[in-house]
């Protein structure tokens, strides 16, 4: 049981990892198409700056 433990716990922390990038790369596609989608719509851009994020 404790070797098979050994092997796991860095499996997970991977896993962990890789959802993390993952989970990034897809929040930052996301926020990138609403850009672009209230830009064709024509509102107003200001709420958010690509540079400094959303204005709150």
């Amino acid at each position: 049981m404790k070797r098979m433990n050994k092997n796991i716990v860095p499996v997970i922390l991977l896993h962990l990892l890789y959802s993390m990038i993952i989970g990034g790369i897809v929040k930052a596609v996301e926020i990138e198409a609403w850009q672009s989608e209230t830009r064709t719509v024509c509102f107003d851009p200001a709420p958010f700056d690509p540079h400094y994020g959303p204005y709150i």
